[in-house]
């Protein structure tokens, strides 16, 4: 296949390896169709670059940021916050 890809005819590679030219089309089709994203997988390609992309954001924005507090940050825990009852 990698021949057919370079420009060769598929019919002579074919031929070539013993192969009839409709099997190697049909080996083709195959992994072209194995190598195409279909519409689910191009949607979670979309929403993997996009929250690559917000995730780089905040990498670069923290940084930018005063090192001392930079430090405090990366060895301190947040706080909790924990919702009231007005029971």
């Amino acid at each position: 296949m990698r021949q057919v890809a370079a420009g060769a005819r598929q019919t002579d590679v074919a031929r070539a390896q013993g192969l009839s030219p409709a099997l190697l089309g049909r080996w083709q089709r195959q992994a072209l169709d194995e190598a195409v994203p279909n519409s689910s997988e191009r949607d979670e390609i979309r929403r993997l670059r996009a929250e690559l992309k917000r995730v780089e954001k905040e990498r670069d924005i923290l940084k930018k940021i005063n090192p001392s507090l930079r430090n405090r940050l990366s060895h301190e825990p947040l706080p909790v916050h924990r919702a009231r009852c007005n029971c």
